[in-house]
């Protein structure tokens, strides 16, 4: 995104409101005395299929990389169970640990 729109992407190219979701969470992690971090390092984990798959950021950005948009959201809907479970110090099984393997696979091929 920063490559394509520029350093101040998020202030243009986020879906309504998450712009403001950031820079409160920011703000929030500063005043309790943390160091700022840029932008993107206070989305939420079901922030990223929105920011990929919003019309102007696909066709502009991510379409050349993940081919279909409902690719992208299938595979962040299948990996949000797998990340609560992880993110809240649960076990996960092995079909959920193979099946994380193959998501992650996909989403991260496009990187390489």
């Amino acid at each position: 995104m920063t490559a394509t729109f520029g350093g101040n992407w998020p202030k243009h190219r986020l879906p309504n409101g998450l712009y403001d979701q950031w820079v409160a969470k920011r703000e929030t992690a500063v005043k309790a005395g943390r160091a700022a971090l840029p932008l993107i390092a206070y989305a939420d984990f079901t922030d990223y299929a929105l920011v990929i798959c919003k019309a102007d950021s696909w066709r502009e950005v991510f379409r050349r990389h993940f081919g279909r948009p409902e690719s992208v959201r299938e595979s962040f809907q299948r990996l949000h169970p797998i990340r609560l479970d992880t993110m809240h110090a649960r076990p996960i099984g092995q079909d959920d640990e193979l099946l994380l393997y193959v998501e992650v696979k996909r989403l991260v091929r496009v990187i390489l």
